[in-house]
């Protein structure tokens, strides 16, 4: 039988890490903003930020490594799709673990 196991540092470190692109991304929209006033410039940020997330997404679920043994662990197939949850668990075959990333708004989140 599976186990499943909450690493709930890895969805703390997930949304820490969004937070510090977004905070990157509207200081830059801001100094913008301010020195030009164009909102072409704001715009084209706003845009970029958003590829920022997608691709942080998808480089941290590609990255994911079992925290008991380091070895590789398999997203959900709908978690590529886009249709997926809010929590999607990441399965170690060598533990047998099912990983719940602990991503706020889960069943075992704070």
């Amino acid at each position: 039988m599976t186990a499943i196991k909450t690493d709930k540092a890895a969805g703390k470190r997930f949304m820490a890490r969004q937070a510090g692109i977004a905070i990157v991304c509207l200081a830059f929209a801001a100094l913008f903003w301010y020195s030009s006033g164009s909102f072409l410039a704001v715009g084209l940020i706003g845009f970029a930020l958003v590829l920022a997330f997608v691709f942080h997404e998808r480089s941290f679920a590609a990255s994911y490594r079992c925290p008991e043994c380091g070895g590789e662990t398999e997203a959900p197939d709908r978690f590529w799709s886009g249709a997926r949850t809010a929590n999607p668990h990441f399965y170690c075959s060598a533990c047998n673990i099912d990983w719940d990333l602990g991503f706020p708004g889960s069943a075992h989140s704070d």
